[in-house]
């Protein structure tokens, strides 16, 4: 029979024969379940700059594939500042979605970076394993980001006070 597809099988034995002068027969069965299953997998998390000014925003994205065998339904990922387990804190809401076999889904969120100092963001999906996942090993991403304090005199915003700064302040001066 076809052992591929999902389902319940059973496999029976009939075994007949002669032991120490005596006719026997026995018989035996085990029953089993084949089941495809997801595996969710976060591919990477980019930060839309990893230096940033306190208290402004920071849009990070992520990218999720399903390569498994299976789709799943209402798979959950959240964002972090710091790891979960070390008290991270949530950035904003979970957030939900449907992924087929082989889909790739592209999930974003926006954060008010702060305080100052270093941060690990973390995305995790599916932490509470809602769904059947094969690989939970590739369910967890971060990246570092610095949050720093504004720059008296940058005014382009790039975390130095250069040339360009003064042009632009010339520029609104009205001096060529």
């Amino acid at each position: 029979s076809e052992t591929s597809l999902e389902g319940l099988y059973t496999i029976s034995t009939l075994t007949v024969g002669k032991f120490d002068g005596f006719d026997f027969e026995r018989e035996g069965f085990a029953t089993f379940t084949i089941e495809k299953l997801t595996d969710l997998s976060l591919l990477n998390l980019t930060l839309s700059d990893n230096y940033i000014t306190e208290n402004e925003t920071v849009v990070i994205r992520t990218q999720i594939k399903n390569i498994g065998e299976s789709d799943a339904d209402n798979v959950t990922i959240f964002f972090y500042d710091g790891l979960p387990s070390e008290n991270g804190i949530e950035i904003n809401e979970s957030h939900s979605f449907d992924i087929l076999q082989n889909e790739t889904v592209n999930i974003s969120t926006s954060w008010i970076a702060s305080p100052l100092g270093i941060h690990n963001v973390f995305a995790i999906i599916n932490p509470y394993t809602l769904v059947t996942d094969l690989n939970q090993s590739n369910n967890i991403i971060n990246k570092t980001l610095m949050v720093v304090s504004p720059c008296v005199g940058d005014i382009n915003s790039d975390g130095t006070v250069n040339p360009q700064d003064l042009a632009l302040l010339l520029g609104a001066w009205g001096v060529n």
